[in-house]
């Protein structure tokens, strides 16, 4: 079956697209702004479980070689700073 046959078998009504979620979009909103706020920032990551666990995961990899574990998304945020979050919006 051709990719164009395919496309065609698709019934486009059942395709289900997740929402944005919201803590993705105040990220976005705080990073794209002039000035934004590291505790914003923060606050919008500790919103969402998947994204704080993710954001946790990278400040504890072995990459920053900290002796001891961060235990906060506050924490994880000041130490990736917010030049690393406004950097996946910029790419």
């Amino acid at each position: 079956m051709s990719q164009l046959a395919m496309i065609n078998e698709i019934d486009f009504k059942k395709v289900k697209i997740p929402p944005r979620p919201e803590a993705l979009l105040k990220l976005s909103d705080q990073v794209q702004s002039e000035d934004p706020n590291i505790n914003l920032i923060a606050e919008a990551i500790s919103s969402d479980v998947s994204l704080a666990g993710a954001v946790l995961q990278v400040a504890n990899s072995p990459f920053f070689g900290l002796r001891n574990r961060l235990t906060s998304v506050s924490q994880a945020t000041s130490l990736l700073g917010v030049k690393r979050f406004s950097n996946s919006w910029q790419q």
